[in-house]
Order: structure tokens, then C-alpha cells, then sequence
């Protein structure tokens, strides 16, 4: 369930803010914004080009984009 979406002409889901927080770009796709602790690897699903926004990371370790996949692995630290 979306707390908040727009939608086209069309009546299709075009941006959303999901009740967890997440922002959804592409619903087809399912292309996140996310903020959250501890690492996505192995925890968080979404489609490639994702973005995590981790809140208990250190220096190269607070920002991972989705590379591959749409399962919760394919996670990379962004440098």
C-alpha cells in the first residue's frame, strides 16, 4: 500500500511513497529509494539502479546502489 502516489492518464502508477518510506521511481521495474541500517545485501529486494541509504554506515559503506538482479543480493558499496 502507497501513502502517497501519483498516476498518468492512464491510471498507472507513475512515483510513489510507499508506508514503509521507500520512494518508488518505476513501478515496473521496481526502482527503490531506500534509507535504512545495516546492509541491503541479503535483506532488501528491488530492481537495478536501486539506491540504499544506509543510517549506521561508516565511510564508504553509507551509500549502495542496486547492480544486478531484483532479488536482495546484487548490492555494491558506491565509493
Amino acid at each position: 500500500t502507497n501513502a502517497f502516489e501519483t498516476r498518468s492518464s492512464a491510471d498507472a502508477v507513475q512515483f510513489a511513497v510507499r508506508a514503509d518510506g521507500a520512494i518508488v521511481h518505476n513501478t515496473t521495474n521496481n526502482i527503490l529509494t531506500l534509507v535504512g541500517a545495516g546492509t541491503p545485501e541479503g535483506n532488501v529486494a528491488a530492481g537495478v539502479g536501486s539506491q540504499y541509504r544506509r543510517t549506521d554506515g561508516s565511510p564508504g559503506t553509507w551509500l549502495y546502489l542496486k547492480t544486478n538482479g531484483t532479488t536482495s543480493s546484487g548490492w555494491h558499496p558506491y565509493f
